[in-house]
């Protein structure tokens, strides 16, 4: 998955995004993989496949949403928020290996 996949998933044509796409590129992968516990690896290559629009999703997400969840202008309140949408999250549940404990 490069730059370019990720501006095609969201539909961007413009170049204003491209360094901060390409800096959390990796973070948003590691993130999905840790999440899932799942390498994505296929005969020792690294397959993204289904998980690129989640992974996009993410970078969107922390890109345009992350942040202000909400404001109350009277008393100038904010609220910050960075977790990642249960909807991006229910994508990946398919893809989640579970983790065998042996006691």
């Amino acid at each position: 998955m490069n730059v370019q996949d990720v501006k095609d998933i969201l539909g961007i044509d413009h170049t204003d995004d491209d360094n901060y796409i390409k800096a959390t590129l990796p973070l948003a992968i590691g993130f999905v993989k840790e999440y899932c516990k799942n390498d994505f690896l296929i005969d020792g290559k690294e397959v993204l496949g289904a998980v690129q629009l989640p992974i996009a999703k993410i970078i969107e997400f922390n890109r345009h949403e992350a942040g202000v969840q909400s404001e109350g202008i009277s008393k100038v309140s904010t609220s910050f928020s960075q977790d990642i949408p249960l909807s991006i999250l229910q994508m990946l549940e398919p893809f989640k290996k579970s983790k065998m404990r042996f006691y």
